[in-house]
């Protein structure tokens, strides 16, 4: 029998790299399965991503129109200038709930801007004429998902129709 060889530190399992190295394991592991799950829902929370599916600009961040009084000159120059090149309509489509005192405030400033002198319709489902004048799209992120967005696209382009905006 040979000499049992003594460390000065016992050997033990290292409880506090165990703990860390699951710890580490787990946020990852979480963060990975709710990549998966929200790719599955398909549900759209970038607004770059709604840009590059109507082919369109944010005109107006619906977040930011919270404080109205700050962005009504935007307004007015988004407004105005998309309805110059068109036959004095403005259309919105409003895509699932949005936050219903932010859109009055909203279509209250839109009334004081015009003050009558322009149609204003809001659609809660697609017109399907292509009659609506400027047509603008109101959505939040984190409501839309993907395939109905390619739906509108489809829609739209059947009717001849596409977005202005969006807001």
């Amino acid at each position: 029998i040979t000499q049992p060889t003594l460390y000065d530190q016992p050997i033990a399992p290292r409880k506090k790299r165990i703990a860390a190295g699951g710890l580490l394991v787990g946020i990852i592991l979480g963060w990975i399965i709710s990549i998966f799950y929200e790719q599955k829902k398909n549900i759209i929370y970038i607004k770059k991503e709604l840009t590059q599916i109507f082919k369109v600009p944010i005109s107006i961040d619906f977040d930011e129109l919270k404080n109205l009084e700050v962005n009504l000159d935007l307004l007015i120059k988004v407004f105005k200038t998309s309805i110059s090149n068109k036959n004095k309509k403005i259309s919105f489509f409003i895509i699932k709930n949005i936050n219903k005192e932010s859109l009055k405030t909203f279509k209250d400033k839109l009334e004081e801007i015009f003050q009558n002198k322009t149609e204003i319709n809001y659609y809660k489902e697609l017109p399907n004429h292509n009659n609506v004048g400027s047509l603008f799209l109101i959505t939040e992120t984190g409501k839309l998902t993907r395939d109905e967005a390619r739906f509108i696209m489809k829609v739209l382009d059947l009717n001849n129709n596409r977005f202005e905006g969006i807001i």
